[in-house]
């Protein structure tokens, strides 16, 4: 005998389609030299394409450049870059919410899972006059007011209040007591710390 569950399961996979695999995206071989990474892509988000990704910075995602970007640079993990439109972007948790338009289906968002997302620099729209971008910071010489030189720019990193220069063993809170003078031209950074302050 025949059970209503049976007939019932039966009818519902007559009606199964087969499961669709697209093609991910195309790569290029080449990508920006001057590439800046502003967020990685963690995982898929339902049926259409939609990415969640992860950005870099801890600072308010809604200050994010990539809010008014048009097209994005993707560094694939596997080697090779992507050069996607975004169709829509929008801040989600401490990350965003995105669709590009050459990726509609979910099979092709997972292949784009750890891609990094960014901009070539010449891409970024000009600093403030009271600003600078966390990427034109990395590499200065930071020296003292006695001239010592203590390093370069290793990284920055934020507590939320305010942002720090990392210079080797020298954590220098990036506020305008203890930095003095930033001159990108000359790559160099004036603060007002001691060698032995670690």
């Amino acid at each position: 005998m025949t059970s209503y569950i049976t007939r019932r399961l039966a009818r519902l996979g007559d009606a199964v389609s087969p499961e669709v695999h697209p093609d991910p995206p195309r790569a290029l071989h080449d990508g920006p030299s001057d590439f800046i990474a502003l967020a990685t892509i963690h995982s898929a988000q339902g049926l259409h394409g939609h990415v969640r990704a992860k950005s870099f910075f801890p600072g308010d995602p809604k200050e994010s450049v990539l809010l008014e970007a048009k097209r994005v640079w993707l560094r694939l993990p596997r080697g090779g870059w992507l050069r996607p439109s975004i169709d829509s972007i929008s801040v989600q948790a401490q990350g965003f919410r995105m669709k590009f338009a050459e990726v509609d289906h979910r099979a092709q968002a997972e292949h784009l899972l750890f891609a990094e997302v960014g901009l070539s620099r010449c891409e970024l729209p000009a600093a403030k006059e009271d600003e600078v971008y966390w990427a034109d910071l990395i590499g200065l010489a930071v020296f003292n007011a006695a001239g010592q030189a203590l390093g370069t720019v290793d990284r920055l990193e934020t507590n939320g209040e305010h942002d720090w220069l990392i210079v080797g063993p020298h954590w220098i809170p990036f506020v305008k007591s203890y930095v003095h003078a930033v001159n990108l031209e000359a790559g160099r950074i004036d603060v007002d710390w001691e060698p032995d302050w670690t």
